[in-house]
């Protein structure tokens, strides 16, 4: 399961993020949560394309889009903080 959530710094707390129509700090995106995803080994990536955008009240600025993998820690790993990847991007 993969979780898209907008972010203005490269932090997010650990567990689901949670929808909100309106823009919230860490808000899950719309149509963010994705629960069919690949097995993937170490090393390899997969590539999400469509998240299905942002909250129209969101102010213009700077934020970063955070994938984060198994928020919900389902699958048992050697290292649980390397499970979040940060895109920055800008609103204007």
């Amino acid at each position: 399961m993969v979780d898209l959530i907008l972010s203005s710094d490269t932090e997010v707390p650990d567990g689901f993020a949670i929808f909100s129509a309106n823009y919230n700090e860490d808000v899950l995106l719309p149509g963010g949560r994705i629960s069919n995803t690949p097995d993937l080994a170490p090393g390899e990536e997969w590539v999400i394309t469509d998240s299905g955008g942002i909250p129209a009240d969101t102010p213009v600025g700077d934020y970063y889009l955070a994938a984060q993998v198994d928020p919900g820690k389902k699958i048992t790993e050697s290292d649980e903080t390397n499970n979040v990847a940060f895109e920055p991007l800008k609103l204007v």
